[in-house]
């Protein structure tokens, strides 16, 4: 796709208003003749509630940043003593106001190293600026983020030449280089329009944590594209930010994925104070962030009354019990939200009157599916007969039923109309899977859904067993030791089903039409799978 390019009108374009407005002068020579003059005591200009809250949009930063600069040219050194790496190093990164940077910040020869970036830009727009403005070009570009929406709150208007109205970006890479063309007097700055991708590819991950009380939102857990570096991980809710954190490092991950040389940055820890409702469900989205751009979604699902049955710690979570009764609730409603938002486009949930859920495990799937499917008669079968057992004892809502791990059922032909299989399909050999899947088409009445999670692409990429990969590339399916699966989850001692996406789809259409397939749509784990008997 070709880059798309627009020239910022830097007069009317106002990031950095504050600074401007209180130190207001005729000419840049005046003004920067009297930043030199300017006494600053960063210790307490620090605790001013313009650095702390305001930052780029403040006139604080801004100041710090120009004498830095002014220091700078007449030392040529850059380090401690430069007021402007002193209060990075000092300030800006224990504070974490941007924390993607701030993990590269607390390196010191990277700080020199980014300082000295922008005082050479700085340096273009003394000296080679003034030549003319074709030379500003050579400059790298401003890059603008947009994306629908764009942003409710504290929003940046950006003019460009010619155009009446003002663009209003989700982000700018290229604050300081504004700056610096609007210091020195000029006119134009050449910006790159990048768009950020609407619809975007779920990734690999997990969220081990999660609570959420309405104040106070807290989520743990990593993720990992096996490509790019995540910097830091944004939070939305309804397509506003709030919060931001950065990457943090963890070795179980890289234990899982060594062969990804970035994935023991991996880790996030979210710990936010919010302001949302609690008396209604809410989605949290998760993007994680590299080069400023979203690589990929993760979903955290909250629902009033949920409860949240893993107690919140400020260390990384133990290993996941064996026991899968043990299950927290939050995980296995994600599960469901994202089953049923993948079968919502085909037909109302609320209008389906017999569900089957295949491989109840712990139930706790089990347990919410009367709140989104309200009309209809639930029944939950599994293999696991102390699971089924511990169900029934502890006296939660519908039936459940011990099955034979191999078919029939004994449940009568046409029976539902819908079909939940969280992680049942990737457990099961190739072979298996077909009787299975002839079964589940003798229970399903005409018109009626099996919504499942499949080992697809997302995971292929994790893959590191050679049989594996070559069972895959010549056979398209795969049965084998679990692998890919990485963080808390790891357990090399079960065996686990991986398949192609065209694999997929033609074999399954011998029983059923696929009408929806989201590569990584099932806990970021699985791809989901959408089928509709005929």
């Amino acid at each position: 796709m070709e880059k798309q390019y627009i020239d910022i009108d830097i007069q009317r374009t106002c990031l950095q208003q504050r600074f401007f407005e209180h130190l207001r002068f005729d000419t840049s020579e005046e003004l920067l003749a009297a930043l030199a003059g300017i006494e600053v005591n960063l210790d307490a200009l620090a605790q001013s509630h313009d650095l702390r809250y305001y930052l780029y949009s403040g006139w604080g930063y801004w100041l710090i940043y120009a004498k830095g600069y002014l220091q700078y040219l007449q030392t040529e050194t850059i380090g401690r003593g430069n007021i402007y790496y002193d209060y990075l190093t000092n300030y800006y990164v224990p504070r974490e106001h941007d924390p993607g940077l701030c993990k590269e910040l607390r390196i010191p020869f990277r700080t020199i190293e980014r300082v000295a970036q922008r005082f050479r830009d700085l340096d273009f727009f003394r000296t080679q600026g003034a030549r003319g403005e074709g030379e500003f070009y050579k400059l790298e570009p401003v890059r603008l983020i947009v994306g629908e929406p764009p942003p409710q709150a504290d929003a940046l208007s950006v003019y460009t030449i010619g155009e009446a109205t003002a663009l209003v970006p989700r982000l700018i890479d290229g604050w300081h280089r504004i700056f610096g063309a609007k210091l020195y007097g000029r006119t134009s700055l050449r910006a790159e329009l990048v768009s950020q991708d609407q619809e975007l590819r779920h990734i690999r991950g997990a969220i081990e944590q999660f609570h959420f009380d309405g104040h106070r939102l807290q989520i743990k857990g990593w993720c990992l594209d096996p490509q790019r570096v995540i910097e830091s991980v944004e939070v939305r809710v309804e397509g506003q930010t709030i919060a931001q954190v950065g990457i943090s490092f963890r070795r179980d991950v890289r234990q899982a994925f060594d062969m990804i040389l970035h994935s023991i940055r991996s880790g996030f820890c979210v710990d936010q104070a919010v302001s949302l409702p609690s008396d209604r469900p809410i989605c949290f989205q998760l993007l994680p962030l590299s080069d400023w751009l979203p690589v990929g979604i993760m979903t955290a699902y909250y629902l009033p009354g949920m409860g949240f049955d893993l107690a919140w710690s400020s260390t990384p979570p133990e290993r996941q019990p064996e026991n899968p009764l043990e299950r927290p609730a939050f995980q296995s409603l994600k599960y469901l939200q994202e089953m049923l938002s993948g079968l919502a486009p085909y037909r109302d949930c609320a209008s389906f009157t017999s569900v089957l859920d295949w491989g109840i495990s712990s139930g706790m799937m089990h347990r919410f599916l009367a709140q989104f499917l309200p009309t209809a008669q639930i029944i939950g079968i599994d293999d696991n007969r102390p699971a089924v057992e511990w169900y029934t004892q502890a006296g939660f809502p519908g039936e459940v039923q011990a099955v034979e791990a191999i078919p029939p059922t004994g449940l009568a032909s046409g029976s539902f109309d819908l079909v939940l299989a969280y992680a049942v399909l990737t457990r099961l050999a190739p072979q298996a899977q077909s009787t299975w899947l002839e079964e589940i088409h003798r229970l399903l009445q005409p018109g009626g859904y099996l919504v499942a999670g499949v080992y697809g692409t997302l995971l292929q990429p994790f893959l590191t067993s050679p049989n594996i990969r070559t069972q895959l590339e010549s056979q398209g399916v795969a049965h084998g030791a679990v692998q890919g699966i990485g963080g808390e989850h790891l357990s090399a001692s079960e065996l686990a089903t991986y398949q192609t996406k065209q694999y997929t789809l033609q074999t399954y259409a011998r029983w059923f039409e696929v009408v929806n397939y989201i590569e990584g749509g099932l806990n970021d784990l699985m791809d989901l799978i959408v089928l509709q008997k005929a």
